[in-house]
């Protein structure tokens, strides 16, 4: 751009030069080659500012190849981003290693801070695709993966200083397989095919221009078809259900709408503290959910023995606690 500009510069300049003078002094031949010579400049700087577009439009939609993915290296060109960050895995190394996730987390902090939009969609623990990729790579338990991913999105979610921040976030968890692996910056992305027997970080990567390019194209339909799948929910739904805690007898409200955590084992299952401090019994209560434009009514019931058990596992694997009272919803399935 700069060249550019000193060379249509020096074009003015020269053609204000030859039409300024007049052309019956002495002078006149100098007017000619004032004249031509800045024809001759205008031309080029008119074919400079092609060229130069062409190598830029070229440079841009290179593609290179990495041997497999270093998580470092990608961690700094992620860095880098102004515009968008996209992830899509089934997991990912970024959330799985203690030293990259301790880089990674905090430099998507630094994006959300200036304003870039992330994107990450990784696989539900309890998918099909979970249970397929643990098979296919024998010696990764992939469930156990995912919901470590998943439980460190929580944590940077619900810190306190990245409240401000995570509005530019958006987490899905879904059912469908992606197909593609995506790292995606801005107009770059890293991109390579699934390996029946090897990990995707293990095996080579494209880098390549996504920006009005075939691979964008395509990459942008594969996110569409992911976020919009009727199984794909967001990183709060995952987390929480919106459930109201009314009284059976007088049909008021005892406890206001809120956010409760929650997991599925045979049933589904909410850890509340205010039940649990009150003590109430099975049949006092009814928790209503809520979901899209409606909403549904089921009975409470505390959670026993053998049942607990299973379930309060379940807790520790998905929030990394908890010893509390735990409440069945009879009759919810998700």
């Amino acid at each position: 751009m700069v060249t550019i500009a000193l060379l249509g510069a020096v074009t003015v300049a020269t053609l204000y030069s030859a039409f300024a003078i007049d052309p019956g002094r002495p002078e006149a031949f100098a007017q000619e080659l004032l004249v031509s010579l800045g024809t001759s400049l205008l031309f080029g700087l008119v074919a400079y500012a092609w060229f130069d577009r062409l190598v830029q439009r070229v440079r841009e939609s290179a593609t290179t190849e990495w041997s497999n993915l270093d998580h470092d290296r990608l961690i700094q060109r992620m860095g880098y981003a102004t515009r968008r960050i996209m992830i899509i895995e089934i997991w990912t190394g970024l959330l799985d290693d203690q030293r990259f996730h301790r880089d990674f987390l905090p430099m998507v902090g630094r994006a959300l801070k200036r304003g870039v939009q992330v994107t990450i969609y990784l696989n539900h623990p309890e998918s099909e695709v979970a249970k397929e990729r643990s098979i296919q790579l024998a010696k990764i338990d992939v469930r156990e993966k995912i919901l470590l991913n998943l439980g460190r999105l929580r944590e940077f979610a619900e810190d306190d200083e990245n409240q401000a921040r995570v509005r530019n976030l958006n987490v899905l968890v879904g059912h469908m397989h992606p197909d593609i692996q995506v790292y995606c910056w801005d107009d770059r992305a890293l991109l390579t095919f699934y390996s029946t027997d090897m990990p995707t970080y293990d095996i080579p990567q494209i880098e390549t221009h996504v920006t009005n390019t075939p691979w964008g194209v395509f990459v942008d339909k594969k996110m569409d078809a992911l976020a919009n799948d009727a199984q794909t929910v967001s990183l709060h739904d995952y987390l929480y259900i919106d459930i109201e805690l009314r009284g059976i007898e007088d049909d008021g409200v005892v406890q206001p709408r809120r956010a409760t955590r929650y997991v599925v084992s045979d049933g589904v299952f909410i850890r509340d503290r205010w039940l649990a401090e009150n003590a109430m019994d099975s049949g006092k209560l009814v928790a209503v959910r809520f979901h899209g434009d409606s909403d549904d009514t089921f009975v409470i019931r505390r959670a026993y023995g053998e049942q607990a058990r299973i379930a309060r596992k379940a807790f520790r694997e998905k929030y990394g606690m908890e010893r509390e009272t735990l409440f069945e919803l009879v009759g919810l399935e998700l």
